[in-house]
């Protein structure tokens, strides 16, 4: 029966041990696991952060643009109106021709 025994207090040392490891095995997954999710976590707050900045750059640019449109908008009018005003001043001065002309004919 010794050897028996001895045997069997061995294998039970064993399954102790392995027992053992799987419990540590079992640790370091929940720690990895957690570590994961922290990791995870923090690369999620990183991406919204950039994000919300390149929103924010959007927006600065699309500013601009309106303003730049704007001030395009107001350039036109402005030489649209020069514009305007030359042709008038061109037929005020034609007008002013004609009725010299006409003053002469009489």
């Amino acid at each position: 029966a010794g050897p028996m025994l001895k045997m069997l207090q061995e294998h039970d040392a064993r399954l102790v041990k392995s027992t053992d490891a799987s419990q540590q095995l079992q640790r370091q997954q929940m720690e990895l696991k957690s570590e994961l999710e922290t990791q995870k976590d923090m690369l999620e707050v990183r991406c919204l952060e950039r994000l919300e900045l390149q929103g924010k750059r959007m927006e600065e640019v699309s500013k601009r643009m309106e303003h730049l449109e704007d001030s395009n908008k107001s350039t036109l009018l402005q030489v649209g109106s020069e514009k305007r005003r030359e042709d008038f001043e061109r037929r005020l001065q034609l007008n002013e021709q004609h009725l010299e002309e006409l003053t002469e004919q009489l």
